[in-house]
């Protein structure tokens, strides 16, 4: 009966062993495959992540690049607009300046030939005043046809600056004359012509 008791603990003992044994080997087997199964997916998702982030770092450069190329094109290309504006511009005002000018020189040029063609007509008249002893109309009526004909190429020969009126006849203060005031004059001229302070307008009388 010892031998049957000692036999069948043997037994028994290696049963228990084989199966701790076997136990072990299947969570030992267990672990390891869900820890390949998680170092897989681990290695997996880190593998995509990696990659991912790679290609979001590319497409965020190159949307950087693109970015800072379209700011850069646009860039220039608003400072050629704006060059093209003020060019344009300059041009414009350039051209209205020769316009200008051309007719201001155009202007003071008729202007400068009525007054040599006044002064002419009034010397002349003058001297058939002085020679015939007759009043003659003639000097008389040259200036007002001078003076409209100035009136309509450049009216500043008639109306003037109210704030600079002087008298023809005054000699005094030659300097302060208005520029519009350019007829030559003489104290004993046989008409008299005077600037209106309020008018501002050229007053003819006899």
């Amino acid at each position: 009966m010892m031998i049957a008791i000692l036999i069948d603990s043997i037994i028994t003992t290696k049963y228990y062993n084989d199966n701790y044994y076997y136990y072990y080997y299947y969570y030992y087997y267990y672990y390891y495959y869900y820890y390949y199964y998680f170092y897989y997916y681990y290695y997996y998702y880190y593998y995509y992540c990696c990659y991912y982030y790679y290609y979001y770092y590319y497409y965020y450069y190159y949307y950087y690049y693109y970015y800072y190329f379209y700011f850069y094109f646009y860039y220039y290309y608003y400072y050629y607009y704006y060059y093209f504006y003020y060019y344009y511009y300059y041009y414009y005002y350039y051209y209205y300046y020769y316009y200008y000018y051309y007719y201001y020189y155009y202007y003071y040029t008729v202007h400068s030939i009525g007054v040599v063609m006044l002064i002419t007509l009034v010397s002349i008249n003058r001297r058939d005043f002085h020679e015939s002893g007759n009043t003659s109309t003639f000097g008389s009526e040259s200036i007002f046809v001078f003076l409209f004909v100035s009136f309509l190429t450049n009216r500043s020969s008639v109306f003037c600056d109210t704030s600079q009126t002087i008298l023809l006849s005054d000699h005094r203060n030659t300097s302060e004359r208005p520029v519009c005031c350019m007829i030559c004059w003489h104290r004993r001229a046989p008409v008299t012509a005077a600037i209106n302070s309020n008018l501002g307008m050229v007053n003819l009388f006899n």
